[in-house]
């Protein structure tokens, strides 16, 4: 009697099924090294390659910043990167996948810039990345005595929008806004970047190009 996984949550969900096979059959999970090559391939020029989540960190943790991310088209690659990386806890906050325009709304966008702009837009980018920002400083603060965190000095808020996926225009196919907004700036600073292919075919290439480039953006403002 083995135990088979149900879902995605493996450790939580599963039950007890006869398997007639043996046991050899049951190899590691096959998306283990796919996912070790995407970091690798070009989909838009030069990636900036495996270790940038190693780098932020360690810049986290010389500058005595504390980061958060809120990400919609990345779907929490961002957040992932950063937290393989050990002491993340250290200078990692949390993270919030904010994929409907309703809770980009609830997060703190303003409804009216998801009705007139879209979710995929600069704006919309900056007005993530400022609205994590607020939450984190906030929480922190309220919740300080419970936080793993190395007293932060600075604090830190990523976002992401944008098409991994197909999209409503071909032109837009491979498009994603970055946000980063910093207790040390005024106002959030956006960044577009492209991946170039079809999205419908390399979403999960897109989703690791846009993660690596938002990492890739603190690092050049830290």
């Amino acid at each position: 009697m083995l135990w088979r996984a149900i879902g995605r949550n493996a450790a939580m969900y599963a039950m007890p099924v006869l398997i007639r096979q043996p046991i050899s059959v049951l190899a590691p999970h096959r998306s283990v090294p796919r996912l070790a090559k995407l970091r690798t391939c070009a989909v838009a020029g030069a990636m900036t390659g495996p270790g940038v989540e190693v780098k932020v960190m360690d810049k986290l943790k010389d500058t005595q910043h504390a980061i958060t991310t809120v990400e919609s088209c990345t779907g929490g690659r961002v957040a992932d990167l950063l937290t393989n990386v050990g002491g993340a806890a250290q200078v990692y906050w949390g993270s919030v996948i904010t994929y409907d325009g309703s809770l980009k709304s609830d997060w703190g966008v303003p409804a009216c810039s998801i009705k007139d702009v879209g979710t995929v837009t600069e704006q919309v980018a900056g007005e993530m990345a400022s609205a994590g920002l607020q939450r984190m400083m906030e929480g922190y603060e309220r919740e300080k005595s419970c936080s793993d965190l190395a007293e932060p000095k600075g604090f830190i808020c990523l976002s992401t929008t944008g098409f991994a996926g197909g999209a409503p225009r071909a032109e837009w196919s491979g498009t994603c806004y970055l946000g980063l907004a910093m207790s040390s700036l005024k106002e959030p600073v956006v960044k577009k970047v492209h991946a170039a292919g079809n999205s419908r075919e390399h979403r999960i290439e897109h989703k690791e190009y846009f993660a690596e480039q938002a990492l890739q953006m603190v690092m050049e403002h830290l």
